[in-house]
């Protein structure tokens, strides 16, 4: 009976973790969407636009290699373009003079390269860990799905 336990705490709660050791954010990009709704707060939505855009940009590369194909060709200037319009209008909102303004496109791009060095971390840490970049995760797979919801509604 000693073994059986041993057993079990050896190799089943290591597992009850095992996808989301690698993921560097708390909140998704499903739930800030949420949150910016709820707040009426469109910060939130540029938020979740610059993590797509890293996070649809690293996919398109993974794929592009592997298959020769970028399905997601395009979508990262998308939400990149979604995110500046929405911190430009916040930023005149709260009286913003146009040096402030004129430095959106600059620090949005900062955010994105943050936000993509996170996932391209936890892409490898799931590579190297269990054999893919997103599949057997199911926080980023669902990342992932939700993304291209969001792709849709900007496109759409």
């Amino acid at each position: 009976m000693k073994i059986v336990c041993m057993l079990f705490l050896i190799v089943v709660l290591p597992l009850t973790g095992w996808a989301s050791e690698g993921n560097p954010y708390g909140v998704s990009v499903e739930e800030l969407v949420e949150r910016g709704m709820a707040e009426d707060d469109g910060i939130y939505m540029s938020l979740a636009a610059k993590r797509c855009a890293a996070f649809i940009d690293l996919v398109n590369g993974v794929l592009q290699r592997d298959t020769g194909k970028a399905p997601f060709d395009g979508q990262v200037d998308t939400f990149l373009a979604v995110s500046m319009s929405i911190e430009t209008i916040k930023a005149k909102e709260r009286g913003a003079g146009d040096d402030s303004i004129n430095g959106i496109g600059e620090r949005v791009f900062e955010d994105y390269a943050r936000h993509r060095e996170n996932y391209l971390a936890w892409m490898t840490y799931n590579y190297d860990y269990y054999g893919d970049y997103w599949g057997t995760d199911p926080k980023m797979a669902a990342e992932l799905q939700y993304c291209k919801t969001l792709i849709e509604v900007f496109e759409g």
